[in-house]
């Protein structure tokens, strides 16, 4: 039980620091209210690297 409450956490943490790097790739563009908000409704953003300019 344990081990899976650290696994739990770790996930977590992970999905959190996936979603702090996609609003830093989103800081430049003109969507990014936009963008913002469709990330806060999904629950990964890693579609968001079509949205985004190369």
């Amino acid at each position: 039980r344990r081990s899976r409450e650290r696994d739990y956490n770790q996930q977590r943490n992970e999905r959190n620091k996936s979603r702090t790097d996609c609003e830093e790739a989103t800081d430049e563009s003109l969507n990014r209210k936009q963008i913002l908000s469709w990330i806060s409704m999904s629950a990964d953003c890693s579609m968001l690297a079509d949205w985004l300019p190369n």
